[in-house]
């Protein structure tokens, strides 16, 4: 996690910008991570790893991959996973302020972070969200 951010910011900080694909792998990792975690983790034990994942995402808004669907996929996962219906709520409300063409599991995402949280979903989540479809 403190390694994958350390490079990035190297490859930043020389000029070099990361396509997508790192920044997805870096996040899908972190899938990986949480999804091995046991059911009942404590919170102290998934915190940094959400704050890491939660930096390469900022990182990678710096850049032209700001706009990508599946990197905004990316984070809404660990956030559904996790049923952090707060973050995913104010990462859908940033998608939508960006105009990000949302992948359309980016919203279930949202929704599912609220639901694993015994909270109920925001009625603007209930809508089907308009789909743009195009290349990432």
């Amino acid at each position: 996690g403190e390694e994958a951010l350390r490079v990035l910011h190297e490859c930043l900080r020389k000029g070099f910008e990361p396509d997508r694909e790192v920044y997805c792998a870096f996040l899908d990792a972190y899938v990986v991570k949480i999804d091995g975690l046991p059911r009942q983790v404590a919170l102290s034990v998934v915190e940094p790893l959400i704050d890491q994942a939660h930096a390469i995402f900022q990182l990678a808004l710096n850049t032209s991959c700001a706009t990508s669907p599946t990197l905004w996929l990316r984070l809404s996962s660990i956030y559904a996973r996790l049923g952090l219906h707060q973050r995913a709520l104010n990462l859908y409300h940033t998608a939508v302020a960006c105009k990000v063409s949302l992948h359309p599991s980016f919203t279930e995402n949202i929704r599912a972070a609220h639901t694993h949280a015994n909270q109920p979903v925001p009625p603007a989540l209930l809508k089907p969200i308009p789909i743009k479809t195009g290349a990432d």
